[in-house]
């Protein structure tokens, strides 16, 4: 297939100028309207932070490459391939500039008419970090979204379709059903924590029915429930994806930065492998003052964007949760159990033995899920049962 013979389906849809391309190091070639978003970027937006505020928005060349593969097109069906895409980037990498600058993309240039775009987040002070980003894009002296964009505390409006528009969002407000989505934009989806802001979840994830082809786009660094999380279940999904275990993607993008989870991260090599923005956005020395004042724990999840489940335990270190981890075992019914009691004021560490009771299909989390013997210690008596898989 070449570039000149334009699928019908392509052709008559939202993504008449999709192009075929094949990326540098890759041999999949695909249909991609990445060009006219990455065009529209370049031209219209401009930077909102630092030193480089005001200046054209120079997209980096991760930035491109993930802009094609996001917005690739089913020749089939002439619409984009993702409907969901979990993008998974270190502090410090932009992600907050890409994602203002796609969200007002979606609003102004996507081809759908009164496209109603969103920026959520777990709290209102996380949901107004993008939107005030796309604010400053749309009022920052010299921008050209200065004459195509009206702006107001809480919502930015496309003047040529007053019914386009740029929203905030957060998961603490009240019901938001009834919503006709074109776009979200979530913001740290790692801090949205199980059970949070289940309504606006429903709505966000229920409200595009309407819509050709939406687009809902999480930017995240990594958090600490991988188990149990929204942004936990996305990630394992996409690796479950990116390995090929599952061969259907059900539409999610999914594109993930970090550094190897066994890695030294005092290693500057590893600051580099973990962030595609590294000379850029950040330096090396911009790490090595990090490493002064942030714990291990919080440093691998933030800058080399690692799950870490230890988190909320700075002085923690990775080696320490590894040499307590143990492969898991069979608790024999009536069988002898050891524990350890630490007794408040004593540094000594007391071992108690005693039976413990495992009732028939009986689900432990671990080996030391134990009744305590009136004397303090730990203890049980003998009970019958099958013999279940205790977890380190």
């Amino acid at each position: 297939m070449t570039t000149s013979a334009i699928p019908p389906a392509i052709a008559r849809g939202p993504n008449g100028d999709a192009e075929y391309i094949r990326l540098p190091g890759s041999e999949r070639a695909f249909w991609s309207a990445g060009r006219r978003v990455i065009e529209f970027i370049e031209t219209m937006c401009v930077l909102t932070n630092g030193r480089w505020i005001g200046q054209p928005f120079s997209l980096l060349p991760w930035q491109k490459r993930d802009i094609y593969e996001l917005f690739e097109v089913n020749p089939e069906t002439g619409l984009r391939r993702f409907r969901r895409a979990l993008w998974g980037l270190p502090r410090k990498s932009g992600k907050s500039e890409l994602s203002a600058a796609l969200g007002i993309y979606l609003m102004l240039a996507d081809g759908e008419p009164s496209a109603a775009i969103y920026c959520a987040a777990a709290s209102e002070d996380q949901a107004d970090v993008v939107f005030e980003a796309a604010k400053r894009m749309c009022s920052v002296e010299g921008s050209p979204l200065v004459d195509v964009v009206d702006v107001q505390v809480s919502r930015l409006t496309s003047r040529a379709d007053p019914y386009s528009f740029i929203q905030r969002l957060s998961s603490k407000g009240k019901t938001k059903h009834g919503l006709n989505i074109h776009g979200v934009i979530l913001d740290e989806l790692h801090a949205w924590g199980v059970g949070g802001g289940e309504e606006l979840w429903a709505a966000l994830n229920t409200g595009s029915a309407a819509r050709k082809q939406p687009l809902q786009i999480a930017i995240t660094t990594a958090g600490l429930d991988l188990e149990e999380s929204r942004c936990g279940q996305l990630y394992r999904l996409g690796r479950r994806i990116e390995s090929g275990e599952i061969a259907d993607d059900g539409g999610l993008f999914f594109r993930w930065y970090q550094a190897p989870d066994e890695c030294d991260y005092t290693d500057p090599e590893m600051w580099r492998l973990a962030s595609p923005s590294y000379g850029h956005t950040v330096d090396e020395g911009f790490y090595r003052g990090e490493l002064v004042s942030v714990p291990e724990a919080a440093f691998r999840r933030l800058y080399l964007n690692q799950w870490v489940d230890y988190g909320d335990k700075p002085w923690v270190t990775r080696e320490q949760i590894q040499a307590c981890r143990v492969e898991g075992f069979e608790l024999r019914p009536g069988g002898e159990t050891w524990g350890a009691v630490v007794r408040r004021g004593r540094s000594a560490v007391r071992p108690h033995r005693g039976a413990v009771p495992v009732p028939a299909g009986a689900d432990l989390g671990a080996a030391g899920r134990t009744g305590r013997a009136a004397g303090g210690g730990l203890g049980g008596s003998t009970g019958g049962g099958e013999g279940v898989r205790a977890r380190a």
